[in-house]
């Protein structure tokens, strides 16, 4: 009994690694996305933003990291909501934790651009660049 149990779980393991391993295409076709996004004018020091689907609409969601405003990455076709997380620098300046220098202000990006957005693109076959967000 010992046996047949083992043989099944042996025959389970290769199965679902079998499976795991296909090689096929499980996702939707993506095509290549970049921006950049600024706040106030300036661009959004780091920071993240999303593509995801309507409300109303399943399918995957993505993110992209932000790096001095840019981004770039995969993203199906189709209308998405967009939400975009990130600081910026409020123009002051504050002394570090040593009190050694002083580093600039960093502030949040308010609520409507990230968890209440409203904002919103489609992505197109082909290469979607300068899909840009001017926040104010």
């Amino acid at each position: 009994m010992l046996l047949n149990v083992k043989v099944t779980c042996a025959a389970l393991v290769l199965l679902f690694a079998a499976v795991g391993c296909g090689g096929g295409d499980n996702g939707p076709q993506t095509y290549p996305v970049s921006g950049q996004v600024t706040y106030a004018g300036e661009p959004i020091a780091s920071g993240r933003i999303a593509f995801l689907p309507p409300a109303d609409a399943g399918g995957p969601s993505y993110a992209f990291e932000l790096i001095d405003g840019r981004y770039t990455g995969d993203v199906s076709a189709g209308p998405k909501r967009v939400e975009i997380y990130g600081s910026f620098e409020t123009g002051e300046m504050e002394s570090d934790d040593t009190g050694e220098k002083q580093i600039p202000v960093l502030e949040s990006l308010p609520d409507k651009y990230n968890q209440s957005s409203e904002l919103e693109v489609t992505i197109t076959e082909g290469d979607n660049e300068a899909v840009n967000f001017d926040l104010e």
